[in-house]
């Protein structure tokens, strides 16, 4: 007789479950406690239950003031203006400048490089101009006037300050020689305009990439000319306000002007005379 057979005895320790008991299976109830004080779960705390459970010892939780958000969405203000600093709330800001942070220089430049501004101010006329570099420096921030992108490559680390982009085209032309240009005018648009007024001086702009203003911080120029030669006053705006001064002021040389060179002052050119 050979060996006896051992049976093999089953693992399961439990009945097996049906599927369908499995998927009856219901969560565990959530248990909703009352209020800690309300008596009856339902009912808000009265003042007469708040002084009792203060005379118990017992102190009701503390509330965070939560600001008014709905106000604010409601409201046309920019958020600064809930934020006034206490000189602008007495004196009041210039206008409402509101500029960019961290905007890409790339597509403002004609060799499409360089890195971002710190702050960034379009310009569409003279009067923003002035006032965004106002606003600069009384925040102790360094202005740097961006024209039409010409001999320019911002570093790739960025801009540090304000950088306004000078969009002021506003150019007048008379037949009696009188010239009067914003500093974002183009140089080829400003002799175009003066030889539709039947005015002569000008040719050598034809070619020279960039604006007014760019023309007169290098004192641009070509075939024994340049633009000083025909300057009478230019406008500028620094920290203490804006004044007509006269061309001596730049203290123009071959190429240069005193806004070129190291240690310059904090102005900016916005508009010009010239004959």
């Amino acid at each position: 007789m050979g060996p006896k057979r051992q049976v093999r005895r089953s693992r399961r320790l439990r009945p097996r479950r049906s599927k369908r008991s499995r998927c009856t299976a219901q969560p565990p109830r959530r248990v909703v406690r009352p209020h800690p004080w309300c008596r009856s779960g339902t009912n808000p705390p009265t003042t007469r239950h708040r002084r009792h459970s203060q005379s118990q010892g017992l102190r009701p939780p503390r509330r965070t003031a939560q600001p008014n958000l709905a106000l604010r969405a409601r409201s046309r203000l920019p958020y600064r203006a809930f934020h006034l600093h206490p000189q602008e709330a007495v004196l009041g800001d210039s206008s409402l400048i509101e500029p960019q942070r961290k905007v890409d220089l790339r597509p403002y430049t004609t060799l499409r490089a360089g890195g971002p501004a710190d702050f960034f101010l379009r310009a569409d006329d003279i009067d923003t101009f002035a006032e965004g570099a106002q606003w600069a420096w009384k925040r102790g921030l360094k202005v740097t006037p961006f024209g039409w992108g010409s001999n320019v490559l911002p570093a790739d680390a960025g801009v540090s300050g304000l950088v306004v982009l000078n969009r002021a085209t506003t150019l007048s032309a008379s037949e009696d020689g009188n010239v009067m240009a914003d500093s974002g005018v183009g140089f080829g648009d400003l002799f175009i305009k003066t030889a539709q007024a039947e005015l002569a001086g000008l040719e050598f702009a034809v070619g020279i990439p960039g604006s007014v203003g760019g023309a007169l911080v290098s004192n641009a120029g070509a075939y024994r000319s340049c633009i000083s030669e025909f300057l009478v006053e230019l406008e500028v705006v620094t920290p203490a306000g804006r004044a007509w001064v006269g061309p001596e002021w730049m203290g123009f040389a071959y190429r240069d002007s005193v806004l070129r060179r190291p240690g310059a002052p904090a102005a900016i050119v916005l508009r010009v005379r010239m004959r």
